[in-house]
């Protein structure tokens, strides 16, 4: 559904199956590279524990872009001052 979004979009899409390989600590890794990838200043910025990670690895399989998308529903909602991501 997503790469068809971002196909129509006009973005690139390339889909790497990581099922068989993704665990919590890796989802983790991934997650919090990605965070601190967006951030906008040099300010601190929230965390995804590996319990969150596992939480949803196991509400939404290894699906990242929906997990990104649900987390980025969740960061709507946060107050500044957060530091863990609690999904």
């Amino acid at each position: 559904m997503y790469n068809t979004l971002l196909v129509k979009a006009g973005r690139q899409v390339r889909t790497v199956a990581v099922a068989d390989r993704m665990n919590p600590e890796r989802l983790t890794r991934i997650l919090n590279a990605r965070i601190e990838w967006a951030r906008r200043d040099d300010g601190g910025v929230p965390a995804v524990s590996v319990d969150t990670a596992a939480g949803l690895f196991e509400r939404f399989g290894p699906g990242i872009r929906t997990i990104q998308y649900e987390l980025h529903k969740t960061f709507q909602k946060m107050s500044a001052s957060t530091s863990d991501v609690e999904v």
